[in-house]
């Protein structure tokens, strides 16, 4: 959700569903609430979210220049996707509790074939069904750069 003030304000909340197909049947809705901001940021927006066992890992971007993940557990999101009593407003909940981490800025500036080699040497290193699939993901999808793209139209 984009809020329309002057600043540029982004919420988020979080939804729970029942259903193994379409249409899904939406059971619980959180509160709205912001990403932790860091100290002098403009806005904070979500750019990504992965599912663990006991949490998720949310991705964000800072102000279009850093980007930055927090963990929320279970435990938290099944609180505020409790029923409240009372008022039924979804005002802002904040997440400042949770400390944010920087994504480490070797990420950035390299290549994708850096990248790419790079995440598939750490799913070489897990064991798990989804790290497999990811690999043959990875080697099914056939890639090319934005140099390659351009050439050809050159």
């Amino acid at each position: 959700l984009y809020s329309g003030s002057r600043r540029k304000k982004y919420e988020f909340f979080f939804y729970k569903f029942k259903g193994h197909s379409p249409p899904f049947n939406i059971v619980a809705i959180s509160p709205l609430f912001e990403l932790p901001s860091i100290k002098g940021s403009q806005f904070q927006y979500g750019h990504g979210i992965c599912v663990e066992q006991d949490g998720v890992i949310i991705t964000y971007g800072v102000d279009d220049s850093t980007s930055w993940y927090l963990k929320v557990s279970l435990q938290r999101i099944q609180e505020m996707l409790a029923p409240r009593h009372g008022s039924q407003s979804y005002s802002a909940v904040s997440l400042e509790a949770i400390v944010p981490v920087e994504l480490s800025s070797e990420l950035f500036g390299r290549s994708l074939n850096m990248n790419l080699e790079k995440m598939e040497s750490s799913l070489r290193c897990s064991s798990s069904d989804i790290a497999s699939n990811a690999l043959q993901f990875l080697h099914s999808v056939p890639y090319v750069t934005l140099d390659e793209c351009f050439a050809q139209f050159s």
